[in-house]
């Protein structure tokens, strides 16, 4: 199942690393090699495995499991207030994708190895202009689904 979220149209921290569907949708913007079935994020025209020219772009699941992750008691550069989180996910589709971590209040206790998450969107920082900046952000699935984190 391809997670597909609801999108306001917001400026995206990179607009490469998503498919936007036409009804609004955002999904993570991979690619599978033809040849040998890796699969990739971001979308790479050519194959790392097999070196092939064979990638098609596809949409990512948006789901996995946690890897390994940090919690950063300084500031970001960025902007990001402290405490934030960040880790490693392993998707459904055996990517390893480095990615924010957003977990209800900040309770990052509930964190463990092999939690799932999901994907989501969320603000990352305000540019120079005074644009607000979007990136993928991965959670637990129960805080998606309604559950209690």
């Amino acid at each position: 199942m391809t997670t597909k979220l609801n999108w306001d149209g917001g400026k995206l921290v990179n607009p490469d690393f998503f498919l936007t569907g036409e009804d609004g949708s955002v999904s993570l913007r991979g690619g599978v090699c033809a040849t040998c079935n890796k699969y990739f994020f971001p979308y790479k025209e050519v194959c790392t495995v097999c070196f092939q020219k064979t990638v098609k772009e596809t949409p990512l699941s948006g789901r996995g499991k946690l890897v390994s992750w940090s919690v950063a008691s300084q500031p970001s550069i960025m902007g990001l207030e402290s405490p934030y989180c960040f880790g490693y996910i392993d998707l459904e589709e055996g990517v390893r994708i480095y990615s924010l971590l957003e977990v209800k209040d900040n309770n990052f206790e509930v964190l463990y190895k092999g939690k799932e998450l999901q994907m989501t969107m969320g603000f990352l920082y305000q540019n120079i202009t005074g644009e607000d900046i979007y990136t993928y952000k991965f959670t637990p699935v129960e805080t998606i689904n309604g559950g209690g984190d």
